[in-house]
C-alpha cells in the first residue's frame, strides 16, 4: 500500500494561511503541530530553506507569500498567548513557551533566510 505524506514544510505554511481562520484552540494546536514538526524534522532546516526558496516561494502569490514570512514573524517574535496555550495542551511532557517560540523563532530565521 502507498501512503502519501505531506511535505512537513507545505504543511508548516499551510497552518500559515489557515491561521486567520482559525479558533484560538485551534490556532493553538497549530502552533504546537508547527513546533512538533520542527522538532522531529529539525536536521532539515537548510533542506526547508532550499525548497521554500526554489519550489514553495516561486509558486505563491506575493500576497501569500508575504502574509506566510509576516505570520511567522508575528506569531514567534515573542511569547504570546497562543503559545501559552500550546504549551499546555500535551499532557505526556512538559513544554515551556519559550521553548517553543525561541525553537519556532530560530527555524524560521533559517528556513526563510531572515
Amino acid at each position: 500500500m502507498d501512503i502519501k505524506v505531506a511535505n512537513p514544510l507545505c504543511f508548516i505554511i499551510q497552518k500559515f494561511l489557515i491561521q486567520k481562520d482559525r479558533p484560538a484552540l485551534k490556532q493553538a494546536q497549530d502552533v504546537l503541530y508547527i513546533y512538533d514538526t520542527i522538532e522531529l524534522f529539525g536536521a532539515l532546516l537548510e533542506e526547508f530553506h532550499d525548497t521554500w526558496e526554489r519550489r514553495v516561494s516561486p509558486d505563491l502569490s506575493k500576497k501569500l507569500k508575504d502574509t506566510v514570512l509576516k505570520l511567522s514573524e508575528s506569531t514567534f517574535s515573542n511569547v504570546n498567548d497562543v503559545i501559552r496555550d500550546a504549551a499546555r495542551i500535551p499532557q505526556n511532557r512538559k513544554l515551556l513557551p519559550e521553548q517553543i517560540q525561541q525553537t519556532c523563532q530560530l527555524a524560521f530565521e533559517i528556513i526563510f533566510n531572515k
